[in-house]
């Protein structure tokens, strides 16, 4: 499979990236956000 093109993926915006650095995001959803920029897809919907 093909990687996507990170310009594809929704921008990480300033008040998103204050949040992730302050903690006050899961590290659950931190986590998906980077492997999608990685280039890797879940084997099925559920990323858990």
């Amino acid at each position: 499979m093909p990687m996507k093109d990170v310009s594809d993926l929704w921008p990480i915006s300033r008040a998103l990236l204050m949040q992730i650095l302050e903690d006050r995001c899961s590290d659950q959803f931190v986590c998906e956000r980077i492997w999608e920029r990685l280039g890797y897809v879940p084997s099925s919907q559920d990323w858990t």
